[in-house]
């Protein structure tokens, strides 16, 4: 029988994966509301797009074509400046980010969510999806959690069932 099959399949290695999964998954949903609460429009006003192009951009020496918007907004009388580069090879505008450059020309107003603690922090509409954050969340980050905390848990099992 494999180590794996045999660390899963004790007590301990069921009990402390499960429990490590239900941690990671609330982790996961407060994450989500935190991310859905920046969402509101509580905590929101109009930024001004300063800059908005699609073409050529230089990025650690390479070119690569991209639609880039840069934006500035107002908290509390203190100003913030925001940008965003939409990469060509990124398919979900369906032209590489050339369409929501010609929505938001200079000058033009868009809705900037910012956070609460720090307005610093922000997301502008439909430049970044709730979804998409979700999606990397529930995919990329909770899975690299359960398995750093996972192997030294595996590591340990290993040396107290090891036997010569």
């Amino acid at each position: 029988m494999s180590f794996y099959l045999e660390y899963f399949g004790s007590s301990f290695g069921k009990t402390y994966t499960i429990a490590l999964v239900v941690l990671n998954l609330c982790f996961f949903i407060w994450n989500c509301r935190k991310i859905w609460g920046a969402f509101s429009d509580e905590f929101s006003v109009d930024g001004i797009i300063t800059w908005s192009e699609y073409g050529w951009f230089a990025n650690n020496g390479n070119f690569r074509k991209e639609g880039s918007i840069t934006y500035r907004y107002v908290v509390d009388g203190k100003s913030y400046d925001g940008e965003y580069s939409i990469p060509y090879k990124i398919r979900r505008y369906g032209d590489g980010g050339k369409s929501v450059v010609e929505k938001y020309p200079k000058g033009s107003s868009i809705r900037v969510y910012y956070s609460i603690k720090n307005p610093g922090n922000h997301e502008t509409e439909e430049l970044t999806c709730f979804l998409d954050k979700a999606i990397h969340e529930l995919f990329f980050v909770v899975p690299f959690w359960i398995a750093v905390f996972t192997a030294p848990a595996m590591f340990f099992y290993y040396l107290a069932t090891f036997s010569y």
